[in-house]
């Protein structure tokens, strides 16, 4: 590989990196619309399985979305459920 062409992956890397990084930190995507999660990453930000945030959004608890087959959480959602359950102590 060339030494430019190094150089062109590079900054393509860096370029969708930063994007990655500006998507996960807005709770709104780039159109507008609220970010929606997946419920394995519902159950990473709330540091519990996969199994219980499964079933806290089968339940109800946490608000969720389908598309097709796939079930999505609206970010907002996870904000919900954990002041649900602190102002409930």
């Amino acid at each position: 590989m060339t030494p430019a062409a190094a150089d062109r992956i590079r900054v393509a890397f860096l370029a969708a990196a930063e994007d990655v990084i500006a998507a996960l930190g807005d709770a709104a995507g780039s159109n507008g619309h609220e970010r929606l999660l997946t419920v394995e990453q519902v159950a990473e930000q709330l540091a519990i399985s996969r199994t219980l945030a499964y079933h806290l959004v089968g339940r109800g608890h946490i608000r969720s979305v389908t598309i097709g087959r796939a079930r999505r959480v609206p970010a907002a959602a996870v904000t919900e459920y954990i002041s649900d359950r602190t102002a409930g102590r």
